[in-house]
Order: C-alpha cells, then structure tokens, then sequence
C-alpha cells in the first residue's frame, strides 16, 4: 500500500473518530413506567458503556497508527537529509544544549552573588533572592536599602525591681514565721 493511500485511510479513521455518524434525533417516545424497570436502565447502561469502549478503542488505534506514520515520514526525512544537513540538524540540538547549560550556569552565578552580598551586608537569608540589580554593586545597594527598612532591633534590658536591690536585714526562717504569727 502506497504511503499516500495509507495516509488517506487514517485520515477517515480519523475524521470518523472526531464525527460519529449521529443517530437520528427523533421526538422523546412516550415512556410507560412500567418499562422503566432497574434492569432496563442497566442494560441501556449496559449498551452505552460497550459503545463508549468501542469508540475509545477505535481512536486509540487510529491515533497509534497516525504516531506510527509520523515517525515513519521522521525517519524518511532524515533518511533524504544530506551529510550536510545532518551535521547542521546536529549542531543546531547541541547549540541549544549548550544555551541552557549557560543559562544556568549565569543563574547559578547571580544566585551565588546574592548570597555573598547578603551575607556581606547581614541581611536575612529569606530575603537574599529578593535582591535586585544588574551588577554587583547595584544588588549590594538594594540590600543596604531593604536593611534600612527593616525595623531595628531594639536592645532590651532586664526588668529590674527597685525592691529587689534595697539592702534588707538577713532573718531565718524561723525568724519570719514567728513574725508572721506562725
């Protein structure tokens, strides 16, 4: 079979798949409720769910045989591809490698930068990825700013009582209960 007709015959299989022969609509037949019986509606839930696997099934080996003809006519332009060509298709995949090893690579860098400039300046680990600024410079500046918006820490000193350092006469034990009248 000719690779133009197979490729005709998926797309049937296809545009079957996409628009099922629709039955016919008709007016909504009376329904007597006798007929309505738990089998009844089983066996039509029955019937649908067969016709749904059907359907499914049918789109599954359409869509396997449209993968496998797409793989086919990848293979049949490589094959009718020039040494040249090759090389070029090559070196165009290893160029866009070597573009994303180099963009994290600056990442990894900027990141690196942020944290030694943050630590530089003592601003909080939570907030080193926050720094902006295209030079080193720049970022440092945005930390001094982002650490004169934070707000101060304030050194607290210990509660003191004045009681507690007033000189007071050393009694026993003995001497304050009896003073307490116990």
């Amino acid at each position: 079979m000719s690779k133009e007709k197979e490729t005709e015959k998926v797309e049937e299989e296809i545009k079957e798949v996409e628009n099922p022969k629709e039955e016919p609509k008709g007016e909504i037949p009376e329904v007597n409720e006798q007929d309505v019986t738990l089998d009844n509606l089983q066996k039509e839930i029955d019937k649908l769910t067969r016709s749904l696997v059907n359907k499914t099934e049918e789109a599954e080996r359409v869509h396997n045989k449209l993968s496998k003809l797409e793989q086919k006519e990848q293979e049949k332009e490589l094959a009718e591809m020039s040494e040249i060509d090759k090389l070029q298709l090559q070196i165009s995949e290893k160029d866009a490698a070597l573009l994303k090893a180099q963009e994290e690579l600056n990442q990894k860098t900027l990141n690196e930068q942020k944290l030694n400039i943050a630590a530089k300046v003592g601003l909080p680990e939570v907030l080193t990825y926050r720094l902006q600024g295209e030079t080193p410079e720049e970022m440092e500046a945005d930390a001094q700013a982002i650490m004169e918006g934070l707000p101060k820490r304030q050194v607290r000193l210990p509660v003191t009582n004045p009681g507690d350092n007033a000189s007071r006469d050393t009694e026993s034990v003995a001497d304050a209960l009896k003073r307490l009248g116990m």
